[in-house]
């Protein structure tokens, strides 16, 4: 099986994917562990099945696609000054998002869709099955430098997408899964230990979802691999709050989306 799928929107505008294997990892924090809020804890393993995951956030312009074929009102943004095509998209709705991965999901014939908690940080924490791996962060257990992430007002708004590469990479290849945009996620916001069959990965429209990854405001407790928040799916207001697709490998009945 190929370890990355590239998704053709338009001429010399694509997403990338990169594979991340089924297995085990572990997930949230440990009790105890001064960094964590309660509702990261406790530590424990989670089994996901094989799914690619997009190496980058969503962009302007990647996003400008959908919006230009289906005519979707562009959000209007908070500054003066546009973010470049390059940046990722803001101040949309997990309704948008999840819009956007039902038309792709059509376009391509593939099952795309927000990435659930679990998919989201086994994609930024890696593979570890030992709750001896304290790995933080993407890139490790050290504290974020300035060349790791867009955190803390290390710029005035959101960069390029990739603009920290390869210095604040996953092990799986994934880029700005901390800091730029949080990012919206499938799963609707419950305690620990997650269980993705207890009805926080369904699809409904009400409830809590969860972001993840942090954002150019964040502090680094805030900006860490198993930091999670809650926001209503309806909140398109944010203009630190973006989004990155999954593809799973078995597909489901896309007229059904």
């Amino acid at each position: 099986m190929e370890d990355k799928l590239i998704l053709s929107l338009a001429p010399d505008i694509a997403i990338e994917l990169v594979r991340v294997p089924a297995g085990e990892f572990v997930m949230g924090s440990q009790v105890g562990d001064p960094r964590a809020y309660d509702d990261e804890t406790p530590q424990h393993k989670v089994y996901v099945l094989d799914y690619f995951i997009a190496k980058t956030p969503v962009t302007r312009a990647q996003f400008n696609v959908f919006a230009h074929t289906t005519n979707f009102k562009m959000p209007i943004p908070v500054s003066a000054v546009e973010p470049k095509a390059d940046h990722p998209i803001t101040q949309i709705s997990w309704h948008d998002a999840s819009a956007f991965c039902n038309w792709l999901s059509k376009l391509k014939g593939l099952w795309i869709r927000l990435p659930s908690e679990a998919e989201w940080e086994k994609a930024a924490r890696g593979p570890s099955t030992s709750s001896d791996d304290k790995r933080a962060y993407p890139w490790g257990n050290q504290p974020p430098l300035p060349h790791h992430a867009n955190i803390e007002g290390h710029a005035p708004g959101t960069t390029p997408v990739g603009a920290f590469s390869p210095h604040g990479d996953s092990p799986y290849g994934c880029v700005d899964m901390i800091g730029n945009v949080w990012e919206w996620t499938r799963s609707l916001f419950k305690l620990y230990p997650y269980k993705p069959d207890d009805g926080r990965e369904e699809p409904g429209d009400l409830g809590m979802r969860v972001v993840r990854g942090g954002s150019f405001f964040s502090k680094p407790n805030r900006a860490r691999c198993a930091s999670r928040l809650r926001q209503p799916p309806n909140n398109r207001f944010e203009k630190d709050i973006g989004f990155r697709i999954c593809a799973l490998i078995a597909p489901p009945n896309l007229n059904a989306l």
